[in-house]
This record gives structure tokens, C-alpha cells and sequence, in this order.
């Protein structure tokens, strides 16, 4: 019988974080409209939708204009990096519009492997290319 007393407490315990844990997404959601926390890999709404927008079988072609998007929509500084051409800089160039710091964009045809420290990102792959856009932490 103690064990089922333990069991329960257990489980109000883990009920009360997870309760927590939606708290907290929701002020930030609440707090910052263009992020959307319960995406793993996209959680700003203006990256997502500039890399949707100007997404390119190219990577050259679609840096470019999803760079060109986002800064139109945030204020900020892109760096870009690209595999195969300039798509990278176009989905930078709109995000960087839209969201207040410095972005950075990286594209390609093949799989790649990254590690960045950020709290603003979002990726979206599609069958011929992934697209990463992040802002840079200070």
C-alpha cells in the first residue's frame, strides 16, 4: 500500500512540472508572438516563414532570398553559409529583416552537422534541400 501512496505522489510531482513546463511556454509564446516553443526544430514563425517563402532547389539561389525576406522584415546584420550557392543568403536576408540581431544561414543539398548557441531558430528540410536560420547570441 505504500508503494501505491509513493506512486501517487510521484506522479502529482511529475503532473505539477510538466504544468509548470506549459506555463512557461505559454508566456513565452504570450511574451514573443513569432516563437512558437513546441516545435523542436523551428521555433520563430518569421523564419519559418521566409525560408517557406524562398525556398530554392539551389542552396545559392534560396540563401539569397530568404536573406532577402527576412531582412526586409527584422532588423539585424546575416552572415551566410552555403554549400552550393547563394539560397542560404536569401532566407538570412528575410529573416534578419524581421527579427532584431545578427543572423546566419546555412544551406545545403547533402546532410550537414551543427552546433550553435542560440535562443531564435528555425529549420525546415525539404526533399532537395535543409535550410538552418539562427540568430547569434551576444
Amino acid at each position: 500500500m505504500q508503494a501505491d501512496k509513493d506512486l501517487v505522489e510521484i506522479y502529482k510531482k511529475i503532473k505539477k512540472i510538466r504544468n509548470q513546463g506549459k506555463a512557461v511556454q505559454h508566456a513565452v509564446r504570450t511574451s514573443n508572438p513569432d516563437v512558437q516553443p513546441a516545435d523542436p526544430k523551428c521555433i520563430s514563425v518569421i523564419m519559418r516563414e521566409a525560408i517557406i517563402e524562398n525556398i530554392d532547389p539551389s542552396p545559392a539561389t534560396a540563401k539569397r532570398k530568404i536573406q532577402k525576406a527576412v531582412s526586409e522584415r527584422i532588423d539585424g546584420n546575416i552572415d551566410t553559409i552555403c554549400s552550393t550557392g547563394s539560397f542560404s543568403y536569401l532566407i538570412q536576408k528575410a529573416v534578419s529583416e524581421r527579427i532584431d540581431g545578427n543572423i546566419d544561414t546555412i544551406c545545403s543539398t547533402g546532410s550537414f552537422s551543427y552546433l550553435v548557441n542560440t535562443d531564435l531558430y528555425c529549420e525546415i528540410e525539404t526533399a532537395d534541400i535543409t535550410c538552418l536560420v539562427f540568430r547569434q547570441t551576444t
